[in-house]
């Protein structure tokens, strides 16, 4: 079989409504016409040279082949998957593309195309490649799972319903069609055929947490939440980056604090609240060893882990959540560090607890714990927790380079820059502070508190009039803020100095 052909096994059964028993005794001919026939009435024309052949398992193997070939073309293409391959979209987009203009008869090239444009979030563009390419060649599966999905991002959801119907129809072992059409019948609120595309992936992929994601969430918003927490879970149990787990947990714990937990966690809780206080007032930990460790007196939490054990994890962290929510950031800690002591490797449980130490006050425990988060995963977030609390503690040197380890990382939000600012200033680098302020602004117009510390910087830097100007920009903005009263007191400091270099 030549590489640029394109093929489909089809059930003669769905496609032509009868068995492949009843097919081979039919002339081969006839056979294909009636093949084509049904195909393009179903998916529509194509412009190639299709042929048919009947499998020994009564399967229809219809392969498709472009009307000619370009060996120009060729080797632009093969240019184009090699760039494809090293990241290089723009250069294989360019070389598909001239592909394409070469021979136009040739389907793969604008698929090709149209999945590159689509990566760097051309849609229009991957939209007009892919529509070319099952002009060409109607059953092009792979062209009606990724417009099914493009159209599915543009929340077009007629047009990605049918796309990916069709997609999933011709190619129904394809796991992430079923998702994708899943995904859309859920937005659709035709919640019953949702479940049955998310299961149909779960039987294709078992280990991808996507459709059980799918359907949790599905389940959620028909009030099922016993199924739902059951689907989170396997989301939790299966995702190993952790992105997916994330948004499970928190998920599960939005349904917990829906209905608050359970008598079994309150009861948990009392016993892990009273064995911390029974701790604390001997002064020592029940079964700590010799040194420090995360769970000792001077560690993140001053509790023994081995007084969680036989908890749920996850029934930790959603009470966790629960008592958040509530402003009850004792408990809140208390479970995050059981969760935490369970699951010392999921970054998320240390990051939570470390919130919840942040809103206790308890600045030295939050700093470890959002170091553990770091050390466990490097995520920009951690990191500007963990540079918010040195920040806040006074140590400006490891605010500073914690900080800028997250703007590196991609974090350079208006907080961030906000934050990296006042360290850059506390150490007397104004100049520097100037640009990181400037940028928290240009991301976040009504960050007073930015506004504010480019004055100050501005003032030390002995630049009165620009100082004056941002003040006067800042008191304009109509939002109510104390930050303002100390705005207004910073102006007749600056008016103050003027006046004073004018005298000499």
């Amino acid at each position: 079989m030549a590489s640029r052909d394109f093929t489909v096994e089809f059930d003669p059964k769905q496609l032509l409504g009868v068995d492949g028993d009843a097919l081979k005794l039919q002339d081969p001919v006839s056979l294909q016409e009636q093949t084509i026939r049904a195909i393009d009435k179903r998916y529509g024309p194509s412009q190639g040279k299709i042929t048919v052949e009947l499998r020994p398992s009564g399967r229809l193997l219809v392969t498709y082949r472009a009307a000619r070939v370009d060996d120009r073309a060729e080797q632009l293409h093969r240019r184009g998957i090699a760039a494809a391959k090293r990241k290089d979209l723009k250069q294989a987009i360019q070389d598909w593309t001239a592909a394409a203009q070469l021979n136009p008869s040739e389907p793969k090239y604008f698929f090709h195309a149209g999945v590159g444009y689509f990566e760097v979030g051309d849609y229009e563009k991957a939209a007009a490649n892919l529509l070319r390419t099952i002009s060409l060649c109607s059953f092009h599966h792979k062209a009606l799972l990724v417009l099914g999905t493009l159209y599915l991002k543009l929340r077009k959801l007629d047009k990605a319903e049918r796309f990916l119907e069709a997609s999933v129809e011709i190619a129904p072992d394809n796991a992430l069609g079923h998702l994708n059409l899943g995904a859309v019948y859920s937005v659709e609120r035709k919640y019953e055929q949702g479940i049955k595309e998310f299961e149909k992936a779960i039987r294709l992929a078992p280990e991808d947490p996507r459709p059980y994601l799918g359907l949790a969430k599905v389940h959620s918003l028909l009030g099922q939440t016993e199924r739902a927490e059951y689907y989170y879970r396997q989301v939790i149990k299966l995702d190993k980056a952790g992105v997916l787990r994330q948004q499970a947990q928190h998920n599960m714990a939005s349904i917990r604090a829906q209905r608050g937990p359970t008598q079994e966690e309150m009861a948990a809780l009392r016993r892990a609240v009273a064995a911390t206080e029974a701790a604390d007032r001997a002064g020592s930990v029940a079964g700590a060893k010799t040194g420090t460790t995360d769970f000792e007196e001077g560690g993140v939490w001053p509790a023994d882990p081995s007084r969680f054990q036989g908890s749920d994890p996850d029934s930790l962290f959603a009470s966790g959540y629960h008592a958040y929510l509530n402003l009850d950031y004792v408990a809140a800690a208390d479970f995050y560090a059981g969760y935490a002591a369970l699951r010392p490797t999921d970054a998320a449980g240390w990051y939570a607890l470390g919130e919840a130490l942040l809103r206790k006050g308890d600045l030295v425990k939050a700093a470890r714990a959002f170091r553990k988060a770091v050390e466990v995963d490097e995520q920009p977030t951690f990191l500007k927790q963990l540079g918010l609390v040195k920040l806040l503690q006074g140590d400006f040197a490891t605010a500073k380079a914690t900080l800028s380890r997250a703007r590196e990382l991609g974090k350079r939000d208006s907080v961030t820059s906000y934050l990296y600012g006042r360290c850059l200033a506390a150490e007397g680098n104004f100049a520097d502070a100037i640009i990181a302020l400037e940028q928290a602004i240009r991301a976040n117009r009504n960050n007073l508190a930015a506004r504010f510390e480019l004055s100050k910087a501005l003032l030390e830097n002995d630049e009165l009039d620009l100082a004056l100007q941002r003040l006067d920009e800042l008191l304009s903005i109509p939002v109510d803020s104390p930050v303002k009263d100390e705005a207004a007191i910073l102006r007749e400091e600056v008016l103050a100095r003027k006046e004073k270099q004018r005298s000499f």
